[in-house]
């Protein structure tokens, strides 16, 4: 039952659309110069309905002699209605053979459905003849009128449906901004305590260096890079004297970065951890390094090796003893 009701709704529109499709000869007659060129315009029937929506078919059909030839078209499209009329519907030529053994060329156009009639200007063909010469015909203009082409008692209801914007809930929304807050505040929580956690067993796992063993790092450092073997006298001084006053800062707290030689041993003089002989050999490996450093004195290489032992002497005297384990 249900393939008879579609094979009958099927005939039904087919052959709707074959009678919309139908096409026959409307407009004016053409201007005929030599009896065997001639244009025919066909279009829908006035009494065929078309949908509103559909665009309207229109064929300028040519017939000329066999001998002759098709050479170009002239339709002004300023003057028919039509959505964009900067660019008109371009032509569909299609060849054929007419009963009396001439040649047939179809234009075929597509009119947009606006409100009839159509004012359908003067259609100019221009042919060429077996002799070469060219042949002009021309048409009267004509009007193409169309039933039930336009929807002019239509109003903007039949087409468009009103949309109510969305409503918004005020409360929900509070609410949705209430608990993404809450959960942006617990997720930084959690991360700060992750990373305050794993910031102290990094620290925890790290071992420190104590004053003493920075300043041997410090020393061998130095002493691999032989600023002496290059010539760079100086600057190995400052480096070497550098490295024991920062050791002594951080063993004795010591911050006294700008003093003087002799302001800073005046200054280490009441440090109960420095004994009289760790006060000289400080002051002898100061006075040498001044030498270098102020006086541009050129030490050889046994000097630089006893300002280098001085160094390690000084440092392994008075590094802390290490820590007893009870008992």
């Amino acid at each position: 039952m249900k393939q008879v009701i579609a094979l009958i709704i099927t005939t039904l529109c087919v052959a709707a659309f074959a009678k919309a499709s139908e096409l026959v000869e409307r407009g004016g007659g053409p201007q005929d110069t030599s009896g065997d060129f001639e244009i025919r315009v066909l279009a829908p029937a006035e009494d065929t309905e078309l949908p509103y929506d559909k665009s309207v078919p229109m064929t300028v059909e040519l017939r000329f002699p066999s001998d002759a030839s098709f050479q170009s078209l002239d339709l002004d499209f300023d003057d028919i209605p039509c959505f964009d009329c900067d660019a008109p519907p371009q032509p569909s030529p299609i060849q054929g053979t007419t009963e009396d053994n001439r040649k047939s060329v179809q234009l075929q156009y597509q009119l947009e459905p606006l409100q009839p009639p159509y004012e359908i200007p003067a259609i100019t063909v221009t042919f060429q003849n077996a002799q070469g010469n060219d042949m002009t015909v021309t048409t009267e203009p004509f009007k193409l009128n169309i039933a039930n082409a336009d929807r002019s008692d239509a109003t903007d209801d039949d087409y468009l449906e009103p949309v109510d914007p969305p409503g918004m809930d005020r409360v929900k929304l509070l609410r949705l901004l209430a608990w993404c807050g809450g959960v942006l505040l617990v997720l930084m929580l959690i991360g700060g305590s992750l990373w305050r956690t794993l910031h102290h067993r990094r620290a925890a796992a790290t071992p420190q260096l104590t004053p003493y063993e920075i300043a041997q790092r410090d020393l061998n450092a130095l002493l691999a890079e032989k600023l002496p073997e290059a010539g760079e006298y100086k600057r190995f001084y400052q480096r070497i004297s550098g490295i024991l006053r920062d050791y002594l800062e951080n063993r004795f707290g010591v911050k006294a970065p700008r003093l003087t030689t002799e302001e800073f041993l005046r200054l280490l003089t009441s440090t109960p951890e420095l004994v009289r002989e760790h006060r000289e050999l400080l002051q002898q490996f100061l006075t040498a390094c001044d030498m270098v450093k102020f006086a541009a004195q050129v030490p050889d290489s046994p000097e630089i090796n006893e300002i280098t032992t001085s160094c390690r002497t000084f440092l392994d005297s008075t590094q802390p003893p290490p820590p007893t384990t009870a008992t």
